[in-house]
C-alpha cells in the first residue's frame, strides 16, 4: 500500500471517531485514488461563507455567534466538514459528515444525527479543548437559496452520558453558506 494512502486512511480513521486538535487534515485532492470509483476530493475551506458557532461545546466552552474557519473535503459522494472557533485559549469545533451523499448535493430538507442511529445521512460531532463526543442528538436544516447556494443549520446535542458535557439547555449550533 503506498504511504500517501495509509496515511489518509489514518486521518479519516481519526476525523471520524473524534476531533483532531490543532492538526490539519491529510490534503484529500491529492489523494484521489484512495476514494471508491476513483473520485477526487474537492477542499471545502475556499466554498464555505459565513461560518458561525454558537452554543456550549464543552465544560467550559461557550459561544455565542463566532465566526468560524472551515476545512475539510466533499469528494461528490461524501463530506467531511469541520468548523472550528478560538477565543481566549479556549476551542470550540463541530465535524459534520455525510457519508450516504455530498453536503453539495443531498436534497433540502432536514435531516436528523443520533449517536446511536447508524442509519442516518449525517452524523455530528461536537469537540472542546479537553473534550469530543459524537452528537447525542442533532439536526441539520439545508436551504438552497436562488443563486445555487446552500445555507446550512446544524444544531447538536449531548446528553451527558459521554464525558458528562450535557448542553441540551445550550445547544452547539453551526450555521455557514455552502457555495456550490
Amino acid at each position: 500500500m503506498r504511504l500517501p494512502a495509509l496515511l489518509a486512511t489514518s486521518a479519516l480513521l481519526a476525523m471520524s471517531v473524534g476531533c483532531i486538535q490543532s492538526t490539519d487534515y491529510v490534503d484529500q485532492i491529492d489523494n484521489g485514488d484512495f476514494f471508491a470509483g476513483g473520485d477526487v476530493a474537492s477542499d471545502l475551506n475556499f466554498d464555505v461563507r459565513d461560518a458561525r458557532l454558537s452554543g456550549r461545546y464543552g465544560p467550559t466552552e461557550t459561544f455565542s455567534n463566532a465566526d468560524a474557519t472551515a476545512s475539510g473535503y466533499d469528494d461528490g459522494s461524501s463530506t467531511n466538514l469541520v468548523l472550528e472557533t478560538r477565543r481566549s485559549g479556549q476551542l470550540g469545533m463541530l465535524i459534520i459528515d455525510s457519508w450516504n451523499g455530498s453536503l453539495r448535493s443531498l436534497p433540502a430538507g432536514t435531516y436528523t444525527s443520533s449517536s446511536t442511529d447508524m442509519e442516518s445521512d449525517v452524523y455530528v460531532s461536537v469537540c472542546a479543548t479537553d473534550y469530543d463526543a459524537p452528537a447525542s442528538d442533532a439536526e441539520i436544516i439545508i436551504e438552497d437559496r436562488p443563486d445555487g447556494a446552500r445555507v446550512v443549520t446544524v444544531e447538536a446535542t449531548t446528553d451527558g452520558e459521554y464525558d458528562g458535557v450535557d448542553n441540551r439547555d445550550n445547544p452547539a449550533i453551526a450555521q455557514f453558506t455552502l457555495v456550490r
